[in-house]
């Protein structure tokens, strides 16, 4: 009886010891922060922006670098890219606590309304004019241990990262780092993003 219960036991040890071993995906494009002496000071993965049309309605976007805000618009397809040209009655309207989707104006001829909480990324050039404007819906930061800091020569670049299923908050901890290129496959994982 007593050998039955020990082995009962190391059996209920592997099994959890196997569940907390599980692993999933999530593909993103690196985007890596550096300070003013070139010393990386975050790494984050972004799964899910769009580029913001620069244009007379999002001049008021230029200070907002790293802010979380609501943006409404349109969502378009240009070349590929999903652009959201911002519309200030809209915007407005979002912002005044409108629920509900939505309307298509029919300006915008394929466009989609969009309304989203995101981050706003502001990107510069070398004499500070600004090159592109981010609306990030969805990103994570990475841990900086041994895995996570061979991210750091990978900025710009889409990777497919791998992580504890039971990652909960905080910084994630990356077990594994696989460059993306446009014919791969997806994740051969059960489960992913």
């Amino acid at each position: 009886m007593k050998y039955k219960f020990i082995v009962f036991i190391t059996f209920v040890a592997l099994i959890i010891t196997s569940s907390l071993a599980q692993e999933t995906n999530k593909t993103g494009i690196v985007s890596v922060t550096k300070d003013f002496s070139g010393k990386v000071t975050a790494i984050k993965l972004i799964v899910n922006s769009y580029d913001i049309k620069p244009d007379e309605n999002s001049k008021q976007l230029i200070y907002m670098h790293g802010e979380r805000t609501m943006v409404a618009g349109m969502l378009c397809d240009e070349g590929g890219k999903k652009i959201i040209i911002l519309d200030p009655p809209r915007q407005a309207q979002s912002q005044a606590g409108e629920t509900g989707a939505a309307k298509d104006t029919g300006s915008q001829g394929a466009a989609v309304p969009i309304r989203e909480t995101g981050t706003i990324s502001i990107t510069k050039d070398a004499v500070g004019k600004i090159s592109a404007i981010k609306f990030i819906t969805d990103s994570c930061s990475i841990k900086p241990d041994e895995n996570g800091k061979q991210l750091e020569s990978m900025d710009g670049q889409k990777v497919r990262i791998t992580y504890d299923a039971f990652f909960n908050e905080g910084l994630l901890p990356v077990t594994s780092v696989k460059l993306i290129k446009e014919n791969d496959p997806p994740a051969a994982s059960p489960i992913s993003d």
